[in-house]
């Protein structure tokens, strides 16, 4: 069991540095320029923008700039957002919220695949273990985002049953729609 870890974790590095670079080249490819992007309408000067340019080492070579990058990743600097705050800051404030969608999203998950299952699975070859095997086909058939658009408008929009976005007031109350159908889309799994 150990050795498999190892060999696990070792085959990770690769693919990791690969996943990296091929992304890091996608953005470095971009056209445009990034200085452009982060001053928005506003005009830079040639003195602030070559100002910018060192801070931020664009004129280095995109090797140098790859692997200060990943040198960054390895102290746990993930760099500076667009809005100048640190990504890390970012994901910080992020992380309550997606924590809470993760567990109501299991919570729901587990409730309806197990429940669903277990009565499917009692009732075996009748019409009710159709009807689930047809439903799960079906939410696994359609894409999450779709039916989180339709669940935010039906809930949400016609309903007002669900807060239409996350966020300000109460979080948990938010988290609810887009939780439940983060679990209804994986519960057909739990259904066996």
């Amino acid at each position: 069991m150990g050795w498999y870890l190892v060999r696990r974790i070792a085959a990770m590095v690769p693919v990791f540095l690969g996943a990296t670079l091929l992304i890091y080249a996608m953005v470095f490819l971009l056209p445009g320029d990034p200085l452009a992007a982060m001053a928005g309408d506003r005009p830079l000067t040639p003195a602030v923008a070559a100002q910018l340019r060192a801070r931020y080492h664009l004129d280095d070579p995109f090797l140098v700039q790859y692997l200060r990058y990943l040198g960054g990743l390895l102290h746990g600097d993930l760099g500076r957002a667009y809005s100048g705050l640190p990504v890390s800051s970012v994901l910080a404030h992020a992380f309550p919220v997606t924590i809470r969608l993760a567990l109501i999203a299991l919570v729901v998950e587990a409730v309806l695949g197990i429940g669903f299952g277990v009565i499917a699975g009692l009732r075996q070859g009748g019409l009710f273990d159709a009807s689930v095997l047809i439903t799960g086909l079906i939410i696994i058939a359609v894409p999450i985002f779709v039916l989180g658009f339709l669940a935010q408008f039906l809930f949400g929009v016609k309903l007002g049953l669900a807060p239409v976005t996350v966020g300000g007031g109460r979080p948990s109350a938010g988290c609810c729609c887009p939780g439940s159908c983060w679990g209804r889309c994986l519960s057909p799994m739990w259904c066996g």
